[in-house]
């Protein structure tokens, strides 16, 4: 076959070399404008795969359409190519772009290698699919479209005593609800500086460990809070926090794609597995996409540690539901078509709405739902969310969605197989 005619999407041979490919109708030439940084289509990698069309392109790589030489057909090729900081050298070879990045080119490489490793290991399972083979035009996806914020504050009092101040909950203005470690070295009216342009006044103690306190800065308050916040990993993650680097690249990982509305201290994780490409080719199936929003805070992430669950009480998270939304979900529900609910706190903000008021309807309120086994779902039909840490109100939930059996027998599954957990893991869909 002349190469120069080849098709990279569909890989038959077209009668002109430019031009679309008349059988499906690719551009090859739009294609590589839109990817600069990748691979030229025609590339042999590994003497065994001829690169084809870009997929996409987010994280930590690309993903190309490559014809396999030895099965004789299409599959999907991933390279190591993070943005901003690697450069290609030798035409396939990816380096490092400079010294200073090293340490997070290497931490880069290794999740890179981490979830190759997965999927090479799911290929061929007969239950492991792609997230878009589950839906069509008969379906609604609910995403949450919160933004986590830098919401840890490391500073000084007067004294030279080091103070962590953990943002919870806006509360007005320049005050808000906050946990403050460690806790006896601060009283009512210490003042904390967190750098030049921002210092903490503390105002009250309240239940539970959270504390009042004032905020005191001049200009745009997110914008000092980029300067000198800290993203809220949970514990279980660990990062030297004096790397500035490091921090940045958690800014970005831990955000969803789709995260519009700063409010949130720990991210809506169910989401962080889409990227713009899969929300876009389930758009093109004709599944209608649609946003919610509930500020993720002490509610979601506190560990249930009574005996008697019933006395657990969950924390006030604000939600917001848009006219545009509730006027979709419900059209959905008279059409007999599913809600998927993306993650736990789509599905609280959604069942607490429907609770409140009988119906989803445009409002924003605050949830205090405590879902566990024996609850009655009302509006979601189907559930993508991630592995939970046992204890938590989060598998209360999906016990009470799927049965406690049937979840805990998931979760051995998950265990046998490897599946990863929490934060930065693998995710399950659920009927």
């Amino acid at each position: 076959m002349d190469i120069n005619r080849r098709c990279y999407n569909c890989f038959k041979e077209k009668p002109d070399s430019s031009g679309p490919c008349p059988y499906c109708g690719f551009d090859l030439e739009e294609n590589a404008k839109k990817y600069p940084v990748a691979l030229r289509a025609g590339t042999v990698l590994n003497s065994r795969y001829l690169i084809g069309r870009v997929l996409g392109q987010g994280g930590f790589g690309i993903t190309y359409l490559a014809w396999d030489r030895k099965l004789g057909a299409r599959v999907a090729v991933k390279e190591y190519m993070p943005g901003e900081m690697a450069a290609r050298v030798d035409g396939t070879t990816v380096s490092v772009m400079s010294e200073a990045r090293t340490e997070d080119f290497s931490y880069g490489k290794e999740r890179f290698s981490e979830e190759a490793r997965t999927l090479a290991k799911f290929m061929g399972q007969p239950n492991i699919a792609g997230v878009t083979d589950y839906f069509d035009e008969n379906d609604v996806i609910v995403l949450n479209n919160t933004k986590v914020i830098p919401a840890r504050l490391f500073g000084r009092k007067d004294t030279g005593a080091h103070i962590e101040v953990f943002l919870l909950k806006q509360i007005s203005d320049k005050v808000w609800e906050v946990l403050i470690n460690p806790s006896k070295r601060v009283k009512e009216e210490t003042l904390i500086d967190i750098s030049p342009d921002l210092y903490v006044k503390v105002l009250t103690r309240q239940n539970e460990g959270k504390w009042l306190v004032e905020l005191h800065y001049d200009g745009d308050f997110y914008s000092i809070l980029d300067k000198v916040g800290n993203i809220p990993l949970p514990p279980y993650i660990e990062r030297t926090m004096t790397d500035e680097q490091l921090k940045h690249l958690d800014y970005d990982r831990y955000q969803t794609v789709y995260a519009q509305k700063e409010g949130s201290v720990a991210a809506p994780t169910a989401g962080l597995h889409f990227t713009k490409e899969i929300l876009e080719k389930l758009q093109n199936k004709g599944v209608q996409i649609c946003n919610v929003t509930l500020n993720v805070g002490l509610g979601t992430f506190r560990p249930v540690k009574v005996e008697n669950i019933l006395e657990h009480k969950m924390d006030s998270e604000e939600f917001e539901i848009c006219a545009k939304t509730a006027k979709i979900i419900t059209e959905a529900k008279k059409q007999g078509k599913k809600i998927t609910a993306v993650g736990t706190t789509s599905v609280r903000t959604l069942e607490t709405c429907m609770q409140k008021y009988g119906e989803i309807i445009e409002t924003i309120d605050d949830s205090t739902l405590f879902i566990y086994p024996g609850f009655e779902f009302k509006v979601v039909d189907r559930l993508i969310t991630n592995f939970h840490l046992p204890k938590s109100t989060l598998i209360m939930l999906v016990s009470a969605f799927a049965g406690k059996d049937f979840v805990f027998k998931a979760y051995e599954e998950a265990i046998k197989e490897k599946y990863k957990f929490y934060s930065y893991g693998d995710c399950m869909l659920i009927n």
